[in-house]
């Protein structure tokens, strides 16, 4: 049996530090990157006026900038392009500031528009810090413990998401949501729906679903055995967020999973087998624990299957408020350049304000990650966002890392799954998603090892990526 320690031993590179200085910085991004993921799953909550979610975009940034000003950061030519991204992103909201051809009024914000802009590149940088932050730990300390530790992080963050779903149902006590809700007031914990919802520790279910598949998809690449503690509980708890978009975007990521690695080998159809047989579990449990009415292990189905009919054949998208968004979305004239952060959700307010007689004019997001940055960056920043998307995909397929280890196709799949998932959810790239993508270019940047098992370059990857003599492990 394969051991589930597994290693991945990068090829050298010059630096001008020494070995245990090197050590030292790969330790130092691990726990930065621990503290950053922790942050994170606290969407729901603040300190004081910060949102906890908040403060996790400053420690990769602000990790991510130490390692780069102290010349530790690795040079990672995948995340070139969302660097790139970044770059255009800046000079066209500096570009869309001075450009007065379009008379736009600004909506209310709940935080400054000078603050509302600097946010979105916050957003947009701090997925590349933790990207960056993957890669350094993985070459330097370790990545079974970096994939290990999301595992964990995302079985402790179902767990209380079920807590929670209990809590809500009998009056248990549950930690209070201090922070505001999506719709600007206070939190809701209940939703017009036919079961109620898991949010966890989270704004919205959504929002836990997207989260929640990180840490499935690693599980799934990572334990020998699909079906394990881990997985069941964390499929328990995205099917109880009854999220569309998130169980959308599992299925197309396992499914793009068995299609990357060799659908036609006997361990693939294994590892298929486990997913099932944990997609049952999940089933089951969902049946004999989920609050409403009629509740049988064929509600999620009819619940996600009406909703997708709504939306492809009639009603459902069209006639709710994101489906007013979409539609003033649509009617917003495409820039090659792109409109810049702020300004093109502005415009996308005053077409949306105009169009809905009595509405508030608040600030709206797209609630779709590829028209924002097509507004936002137009052609050139949302073909750069899809280099960085597609790059991943690509090394896996290329250097068939799936001879490594089947599960390891589930890497891949995961970013497939994000992709999916964020094209009707979050407007702005999530940390998790570039945690996906930076699993598969550390991987790709590997020698890897399965205890005493080692493979050769020439075995397992299509080339390494710096052509210099092997060393030992450090």
């Amino acid at each position: 049996m394969i051991n589930t320690d597994i290693e991945l031993r990068y090829w050298p590179s010059p630096r001008p530090w020494d070995a245990d200085a090197e050590r030292v910085w790969g330790r130092f991004a691990f726990y930065a990157l621990v503290a950053g993921l922790i942050a994170n799953t606290l969407a729901a909550y603040a300190f004081g006026p910060v949102p906890i979610e908040w403060l996790s975009r400053v420690i990769f940034i602000g990790a991510a900038g130490l390692m780069l000003l102290s010349g530790t950061l690795p040079k990672v030519p995948s995340f070139t392009s969302l660097t790139l991204l970044f770059q255009w992103a800046l000079i066209t909201t500096v570009v869309g500031y001075f450009d007065h051809s379009i008379e736009l009024r600004i909506p209310i914000l709940t935080t400054p528009y000078p603050v509302f802009i600097a946010l979105r590149f916050f957003n947009l940088l701090a997925p590349l810090g933790c990207a960056y932050l993957i890669v350094a730990a993985s070459e330097r300390y370790s990545f079974h413990k970096i994939a290990n530790f999301v595992i964990w992080l995302g079985t402790f963050a179902a767990i209380y998401a079920l807590y929670a779903y209990v809590a809500e149902i009998y009056g248990l006590p549950e930690i209070f949501r201090s922070r505001i809700g999506t719709g600007g007031g206070a939190q809701s914990t209940t939703f017009s729906y036919a079961f109620h919802r898991a949010l966890g520790t989270f704004r919205e279910p959504s929002h836990l679903a997207e989260w929640l598949l990180a840490p499935l998809f690693t599980s799934f690449a990572m334990r020998n055995r699909i079906l394990n503690t881990h997985t069941l509980i964390m499929m328990f708890a995205m099917l109880l967020t009854g999220s569309l978009a998130g169980i959308a975007g599992l299925g197309m990521g396992i499914f793009a999973a068995a299609m990357l690695g060799n659908p036609l080998r006997a361990s693939s159809w294994k590892v298929i087998g486990g997913l099932l047989a944990v997609l049952i579990c999940g089933l089951v449990a969902f049946a004999l624990f989920a609050a409403g009415k009629n509740i049988d292990i064929f509600t999620i189905f009819n619940v996600l299957g009406g909703r997708a009919g709504e939306v492809l054949f009639g009603g459902g998208l069209r006639e709710s408020d994101r489906g007013a968004i979409l539609a003033a979305a649509l009617q917003q004239p495409v820039s090659f350049f792109g409109y810049g952060f702020g300004r093109a959700n502005v415009y996308l307010s005053n077409i949306y304000t105009q169009n809905t007689p009595g509405a508030t004019p608040l600030i709206l997001d797209y609630h779709s990650l590829y028209l924002h940055y097509l507004f936002a960056t137009g052609v050139i920043g949302l073909t750069l966002l899809f280099l960085f998307i597609l790059t991943p995909i690509y090394l896996f397929w290329s250097r068939r890392l799936a001879r490594l280890r089947p599960q390891f196709s589930y890497f891949a799949g995961g970013v497939v799954a994000f992709a999916v998932t964020n094209t009707l959810l979050f407007d702005e790239l999530t940390p998790q998603f570039a945690m996906m993508v930076a699993f598969v270019v550390a991987i790709a940047r590997a020698k890897v090892s399965f205890g005493h098992s080692s493979f050769h370059p020439s075995e397992s990857l299509a080339a390494p990526i710096v052509d210099v003599p092997q060393t030992s492990p450090r």
